[in-house]
């Protein structure tokens, strides 16, 4: 090809012919073939050096990453044949069952997850607390992973055994696109906020809380008001209402940036208001939330912005959400989310955040030691119960 263009471009280039005439010029001609042979040897031999070198077998073990991916993602978008009427059937009232669930780290030797069972009903809030390295965020994100059918090579865990089920049927037996619909998850690390935040500068905090259409309606009316509904549900749910819209200029319209002041090549202006970390953490609270509600199916016929059964048949995983939150927030937070009738899992870095939640799980090396409300487990004691240990030893500070 970039011989041809050479060919051509000499012949058109050359005065002292006609174009016509020159095209057919034999020492051209001659000229492109030996130009096309010596790029094919070129090819050949460029091949050949990256099929014998070190980084030959990188590039070939990236595109055959690529290719199991390509076919991962392809195979996760297929509806499993038969059970996508079963799934449509099935009762939000079951919730999520995990069963005798042992997972593997992706990346060494160890266990994730050791035999955890555990339930979450629609409408209750579970909270897994724990020390540092106890697990929880493992088996939110295994449980993530197993819902949207991540891709094998992009998974930290790897189960063993066991069985995850919604609605009473296992996960791996639903029509994916429609199981995804269902989660809502926030997965944190050090690099969320950031990251989303380099993301979305520049962008309207509408924008930016603005669902997806998955569901594909065909009424872009019908869908723009479904959207508008379930944002306004969102940032009543995630407290957003009433801590950073009443300080915003121009509320929804607002720009949001990363930094209050941006250079623009010789002038320095302001395009924005900056958010603080916990703003941006109910930011992206609000945006999974938004994004739910306006999946869920049991929204399709509701024209008020009424909290109460929004996420009915919905699963929340929310990993440490509430970190940025006071007190008084992170219990409303979870008030909203029981009032919603979603099935929530969170976990928190605060022992103080399960007086909060309808029952308390307690991770340890990534097993389940415990679990029940708050009270059950205070009653047990500081020596028979980790819980009340750790609210017995607040309550000596």
């Amino acid at each position: 090809g970039a011989a041809l263009v050479c060919y051509i471009l000499a012949a058109l280039s050359d005065g002292t012919q006609a174009p016509a005439n020159r095209m057919f010029d034999p020492s051209l001609m001659d000229l492109s073939i030996w130009l096309l042979f010596t790029m094919l040897l070129r090819w050949n031999f460029s091949r050949q050096r990256i099929a014998d070198n070190e980084d030959g077998i990188a590039v070939e073990s990236f595109l055959s990453t690529l290719d199991e991916t390509v076919d991962d993602v392809t195979l996760s978008q297929q509806s499993p044949q038969g059970n996508v009427q079963l799934a449509a059937l099935l009762s939000a009232d079951k919730g999520l069952s995990v069963s005798d669930l042992w997972v593997a780290h992706a990346a060494k030797r160890a266990w994730a997850v050791r035999g955890a069972s555990t339930t979450c009903r629609p409408g209750e809030v579970v909270m897994l607390l724990g020390d540092p390295g106890a697990g929880k965020t493992l088996f939110l994100t295994t449980l993530g992973e197993a819902i949207i059918s991540a891709p094998k090579k992009s998974r930290s865990t790897s189960k063993v055994r066991g069985s995850i089920s919604i609605g009473g049927v296992d996960v791996s037996k639903w029509d994916p696109m429609q199981l995804k619909k269902k989660l809502g998850m926030v997965l944190n690390d050090v690099s969320t906020s950031s990251d989303i935040a380099s993301l979305s500068t520049g962008t309207s905090l509408g924008e930016i809380l603005e669902p997806a259409d998955r569901i594909g309606l065909s009424d872009q009316n019908e869908d723009a008001a479904r959207a508008a509904n379930a944002i306004s549900v969102a940032v009543e749910m995630s407290g957003l209402s009433s801590s950073l819209l009443p300080r915003l200029p121009a509320k929804f319209a607002t720009t949001i940036t990363l930094d209050e002041y941006k250079s623009n090549q010789s002038n320095v202006a302001a395009i924005g208001t900056s958010l603080s970390p916990a703003e941006w953490s109910k930011t992206i609270l609000t945006k999974v939330l938004a994004q739910a509600i306006f999946d869920n199916p049991a929204q399709g016929g509701k024209k008020d912005d009424s909290i109460k059964n929004c996420l009915r048949g919905s699963l929340l995983i929310l990993d440490d959400v509430t970190s940025y939150a006071a007190e008084n927030e992170e219990a409303q937070i979870l008030k909203t989310l029981k009032h919603s009738g979603a099935a929530a899992f969170l976990t928190s870095r605060r022992w103080t955040a399960g007086q909060f939640a309808d029952r308390v799980i307690v991770m340890k090396d990534g097993a389940i030691i415990e679990s029940g409300t708050h009270e059950e487990l205070l009653a047990r004691g500081p020596q028979h119960s980790t819980y009340a240990a750790k609210w017995h030893a607040l309550s000596l500070v």
